[in-house]
C-alpha cells in the first residue's frame, strides 16, 4: 500500500459513521486490487475539507468560482524532500459530497468512497475530457467499487455529470 496521509481539516466530516481514515484505506486497497499494487507506487494526501477551501482551489488552479466535491492535483514527477515519490493530493468538500449524498440517496460512506477513488484515479492519469476518457474512467470506477460492494455510481445520468463537474 502506497504511503497515504489523510487530512481531516473540517471537524464535520467527523460527524458521519464511517471515518474518513477508513474509506481512504479500504478505497486505495480495492483500487491496489483492481490495477495491481505497482501502479500506487508514492504518497498519497487526501484532504477531507470544505466548501471554502475547495472554492479558493477551484478558483486558483480551475478558474471556476465555486465549490466542488473533489479535486486532484497530481504531483510532478519527481520525489518529495525524503526522497519518496509522490502520486498527489485529492481534496474532498464536505458540504458537497454531504448534498450529493443526500440529493443522489446514497449513503454518504458510499459516495465518499466514490469520489476518492474518482479522485485518485486523475492521480493515476485517468481522465474524463472526452466520451471514450469518460467511459474508460467510469468503468474502473464501477469495478473498484464493486470490490466494496457499493452499487454503480452511475446508474443515473445526473450522477455522471455531477461527479464531472458538468
Amino acid at each position: 500500500m502506497p504511503n497515504i496521509e489523510v487530512q481531516v481539516a473540517d471537524a464535520a466530516w467527523q460527524s458521519e459513521p464511517d471515518d474518513p481514515e477508513s474509506i481512504t484505506r479500504r478505497v486505495i486497497g480495492a483500487i491496489e486490487e483492481h490495477l495491481g499494487s505497482e501502479v500506487l507506487s508514492g504518497a498519497i494526501a487526501i484532504r477531507f475539507s470544505n466548501n471554502k477551501e475547495a472554492q479558493i482551489l477551484n478558483a486558483h488552479y480551475r478558474d471556476q468560482d465555486k465549490a466542488t466535491n473533489v479535486l486532484s492535483f497530481p504531483a510532478p514527477e519527481m520525489p518529495n524532500a525524503s526522497g519518496e515519490d509522490q502520486l498527489g493530493d485529492v481534496i474532498l468538500a464536505y458540504e458537497t459530497v454531504r448534498a450529493e449524498a443526500r440529493l443522489q440517496g446514497k449513503s454518504f460512506s458510499d459516495h465518499c468512497s466514490h469520489l476518492v477513488a474518482h479522485g485518485v484515479l486523475h492521480l493515476l492519469g485517468y481522465d474524463h475530457q472526452s466520451p471514450e476518457d469518460a467511459s474508460r474512467m467510469e468503468a474502473l470506477e464501477r469495478d473498484i467499487l464493486s470490490r466494496l460492494e457499493i452499487d454503480d455510481p452511475y446508474k443515473d445520468q445526473n450522477v455522471s455529470e455531477a461527479a464531472h463537474g458538468l
